[in-house]
């Protein structure tokens, strides 16, 4: 018999004579942190952040009068962002739901003391529960009371708060009184005015002759 010989496949060769080769090396042309290797920087690029710190910063106060003025600036900061966002909650709400009578007879100062004094009285979550005094430019005097609520009774209970000093040298008779509810009924903000109103001198010869000159004007 013939023997069989055996044959084993040759390994195919490239058809071509380039060979393509990829490359493994990265390009750190856009990594910042290539410039700080292991630095706090780099960290903090990568979103780590630096460790805290063990021992005083060279920033720090040192002083106890350093400190302190620190701490008085942050506390007056915390406090005027904390006054402000109350205001400007209070402020939409006061305008809105105060009546239109309340804008046309109060006047403005007085009505900038009354917000002012709800919006602090919010801030601190208290009660609507306040007594202003004020003055007129004609020497008046004016107590605004403020409470919660309108329930029936709330005027009657004002007026019995109201001073009583009718024997003082420094008495004022109650002259008016201005009464306002919240649309919202969440408050009562009432005026009382003490004091007579001042009125020019009334001479009626100077007026009568006045409407006189102006009857003659007319049928001229």
């Amino acid at each position: 018999t013939t023997p069989i010989a055996s044959a084993s496949a040759a390994p195919s060769q490239p058809t071509s004579s380039s060979v393509r080769t990829l490359s493994t090396t990265t390009d750190h042309r856009d990594d910042p942190t290539r410039y700080f290797p292991g630095s706090s920087f780099a960290d903090a690029l990568r979103g780590g952040g630096p460790p805290p710190p063990t021992e005083r910063a060279s920033w720090q106060a040192e002083h106890n009068i350093d400190i302190q003025r620190v701490t008085q600036v942050a506390i007056i900061h915390e406090l005027t962002q904390q006054q402000t966002r109350t205001i400007e909650r209070v402020v939409p709400w006061y305008l809105s739901t105060m009546p239109s009578a309340y804008f046309r007879g109060v006047p403005e100062s007085f009505r900038m003391d009354h917000i002012k004094a709800i919006a602090a009285v919010m801030d601190a979550n208290m009660d609507l529960y306040l007594n202003l005094q004020s003055h007129l430019p004609d020497g008046r005097q004016v107590l605004t009371f403020i409470r919660p609520g309108t329930q029936p009774g709330t005027l009657l209970k004002m007026i019995k708060e109201l001073p009583w000093n009718q024997n003082s040298d420094l008495y004022l008779p109650l002259t008016r009184v201005q009464v306002f509810s919240a649309e919202d009924e969440s408050m009562s903000l009432n005026l009382f005015v003490y004091g007579e109103e001042p009125h020019e001198p009334f001479d009626a010869r100077v007026v009568g002759g006045g409407i006189l000159d102006y009857a003659e004007s007319v049928q001229r």
